[in-house]
């Protein structure tokens, strides 16, 4: 838990963390419609939406499965969420149009 001392570093932590995260992922939204082409944008971006939502609801589970299973460590989730970003990189990698 966060001491009072600590609130201020820690939303800014907080901020940061959400920021480099999210930052990235905004370039994928703005690739998509450019890869598929003008007369695919939409259902590219509704298939990326879709997928996107998927993911993010399994991950409330896979990532609870991996916290329940290592007896509450939650230092699970760091290799899990580098193993992901490890695979999207990898995947990006093949992106050609």
């Amino acid at each position: 838990f966060i001491s009072r001392d600590a609130t201020v570093p820690a939303t800014v932590f907080l901020f940061l963390s959400g920021f480099f995260v999210y930052g990235p992922q905004s370039g994928f939204w703005a690739l998509c419609p450019d890869l598929s082409g003008r007369r695919r944008a939409a259902t590219a971006t509704g298939i990326m939406n879709f997928v996107a939502y998927v993911f993010a609801g399994l991950e409330g589970i896979v990532i609870g499965y991996a916290i329940d299973r290592s007896g509450g460590e939650s230092v699970v989730v760091f290799p899990i969420v580098a193993g992901a970003c490890v695979i999207c990189g990898v995947i990006g990698l093949f992106i050609r149009r």
